[in-house]
């Protein structure tokens, strides 16, 4: 069996959940002995290209054939056709939605329908829809099209959408700051929805990431029944966390949690949402912290902070070792006030054991509990006293730990995702 796997932005280094995501299924394809080749898109609109590293760390895996189609460069008719439709866009004060031309890049196109006629496949696993759309649009497909949304398109644009509306006016040091937006543009949600089901149902399987997804999707009566849930998979290899059962009946509180550093991690990309919520914990949070607590800011959202000089924030950018990061602090943070879909970043928190702190929308699509897995922050003003009951409780960490860990073995383990994965691919 040999499928083609597409994806429309560099996966490595991780800068998101959709890299995170895409990676578990390639490992699942590696798994099952699915030989696959790769159809990559580089600089796919506001995407990194593909550096070295990234280009030599794909090509060390099992993968047989990568195809790398650069969008954007000086000299590209995919350039010039994406600045004119952009401009028309631009000009008319306009949101490109799913069936948008601006998606339909001419040569992309042409190299993606010469790849899978000059190959064969059984079937191609296609990321996000707006792209996906574009590639298999008026064009035979010799085999099965299976499509992972990641998000409802529709729903992620008008959540971007309805934040940069907001004229962020957000307290610090008693004054106001005002965080000044450009003009928002005008976005048909309707039309756009409907466009984008069209596009899904020219698909033989659709997966989402959240049951709320998938009962949205299930609302067509096309897609109703090939619409299916795969949740993130936690990758962690659970005997590399440490095992607190032996500690479990010995009262930790015993130890002085006043004169150490408590150490706080927000990792995300540079998407509209983590850069909203983290910069509204920046300036009404921080101010309001013990001294011992140490924010640590990495992933692409980190070049957002990349000037700011505070004493109790450290910027960290990208990062290589995943692990280590999260063996470096002591719980995560999540101010995460809009978005879709599931929060891959608090599944991945809860992968590591670490307690988290987030809002509601922080942990979307996850069946968690306030005060046993995880701690719910309202407004952003709850996260100061959160934040420290948890540094003078390490009970209450270690506890929260403990049910982390449990949720993800119940709800996120591999071996039943890869079960779910089976029988969706290998049926």
């Amino acid at each position: 069996m040999k499928t083609l796997f597409v994806f429309d932005r560099p996966l490595y280094p991780l800068r998101g959940g959709a890299e995170s995501r895409a990676l578990d299924h390639i490992d699942y394809l590696e798994s099952r002995n699915i030989r696959y080749d790769l159809f990559l898109i580089d600089r796919y609109y506001n995407y990194n290209r593909w550096d070295e590293l990234g280009i030599e760390f794909i090509l060390n895996r099992k993968v047989d054939n990568v195809f790398l189609h650069q969008v954007l460069n000086n000299s590209s008719f995919d350039t010039i056709y994406h600045k004119m439709v952009s401009k028309f866009y631009a000009y008319i004060n306009q949101e490109a939605g799913v069936g948008s031309l601006i998606h339909s890049l001419p040569c992309m196109r042409r190299k993606f329908k010469k790849v899978i006629n000059n190959n064969k496949y059984d079937f191609i696993f296609f990321n996000h829809v707006y792209v996906s759309h574009a590639l298999v649009s008026d064009i035979v497909v010799p085999c099965k099209i299976y499509i992972d949304t990641h998000d409802i398109y529709s729903n992620l644009v008008q959540e971007v959408l309805n934040l940069q509306k907001l004229d962020l006016r957000i307290n610090y040091s008693g004054s106001r700051k005002i965080l000044n937006r450009t003009k928002v543009r005008n976005f048909d949600y309707g039309l756009s929805l409907a466009q984008e089901f069209k596009a899904l149902r020219q698909f033989d399987k659709v997966i989402t990431i959240s049951n709320e997804e998938l009962e949205i999707l299930k609302q067509d009566e096309k897609l109703s029944g090939k619409s299916f849930l795969i949740p993130k998979i936690s990758s962690v290899n659970k005997m590399l966390i440490p095992n607190n059962s032996d500690t479990e009946d010995i009262d930790i509180e015993s130890q002085n949690p006043q004169n150490r550093k408590f150490k706080l991690l927000f990792f995300g990309s540079q998407y509209d949402p983590n850069i909203h919520g983290i910069t509204q914990f920046y300036y009404n949070v921080i101010p309001k912290l013990n001294s011992q607590v140490e924010i640590i800011i990495a992933g692409g959202v980190s070049l957002k902070f990349a000037n700011k000089n505070h004493p109790q924030l450290k910027v960290l950018g990208f990062v290589d070792d995943i692990f280590k990061l999260y063996a470096s602090v002591d719980a995560v943070i999540i101010p995460i006030f809009y978005g879709s879909g599931v929060s891959i970043k608090a599944v991945e928190a809860l992968s590591y054991g670490k307690p988290v702190i987030s809002t509601p929308k922080g942990v979307r699509g996850l069946s968690l509990e306030h005060d046993r897995d995880v701690l719910i922050a309202k407004d952003i003003d709850d996260f100061p006293s959160l934040i420290e009951k948890l540094r003078l409780s390490p009970n209450l960490c270690q506890s929260l730990s403990k049910y982390a860990l449990k949720y993800i073995e119940t709800e996120h383990s591999k071996a039943s995702v890869y079960s779910t994965m089976d029988s969706i691919f290998l049926s």
